[in-house]
């Protein structure tokens, strides 16, 4: 019994493999440079890196358009114990502070390559409560606010990226054509030897 089941499973493995051998595929030249383009190793290395490149390009024009954010603060709850100096008594005491606190704030700003900094518009509002000895509410509101904020000391980092991120884009695209030519060099060499 064991003999004939070992004689099927041979028997099976054999024909599969005379099936597996006789299937021949016959390409041409364009066709082998299609699939070597589309599934190779080296093309899928050099697509990646140029499409890395691509995003960082596009995240650097990203950053020249205008921006508008949010930042927000719903509720924080704080309840601590303040050291204060009681001077009637000339003795540290400690009392506690319990207090709700709510902010929010929209900000529009724009970076400007020519002088490194960004110019913003900017509108708040916010809202603290206190509890215990100190009860009282109060609202902070600034309707609306302009300004221009640049650092003082370094370099302006904008007029370089405008300088080198299109030149690094432009070279990206370069070694993926450069790449791209590689792969179908190496397949005419295979195809003809």
């Amino acid at each position: 019994m064991k003999k004939i089941i070992l004689i099927l499973i041979i028997t099976t493995i054999s024909i599969f493999s005379v099936s597996a051998q006789q299937k021949v595929l016959t390409l041409t030249l364009e066709q082998t440079i299609a699939i070597a383009s589309d599934s190779s190793l080296q093309a899928f290395v050099s697509k990646n890196l140029y499409l890395s490149s691509y995003w960082q390009y596009k995240s650097y024009k990203a950053a020249r358009l205008p921006s508008l954010s949010q930042n927000t603060t719903p509720i924080s709850y704080n309840n601590t114990f303040i050291k204060r100096y009681d001077s009637q008594q000339n003795v540290d005491v400690y009392r506690q502070q319990k207090s709700l606190y709510s902010y929010g704030s929209l900000v529009l700003s724009q970076n400007i390559d020519l002088t490194g900094g960004s110019i913003f518009a900017n509108s708040d509002i916010g809202f603290i409560k206190n509890y215990g000895d100190l009860n009282s509410s109060q609202f902070t509101v600034i309707p609306f606010q302009i300004g221009y904020q640049q650092s003082l000391l370094g370099y302006n980092g904008f007029k370089w990226e405008k300088k080198t991120e299109p030149l690094r884009y432009e070279n990206a695209k370069r070694k993926f054509l450069y790449q791209t030519e590689e792969v179908s060099e190496t397949c005419v060499q295979y195809f003809f030897n």
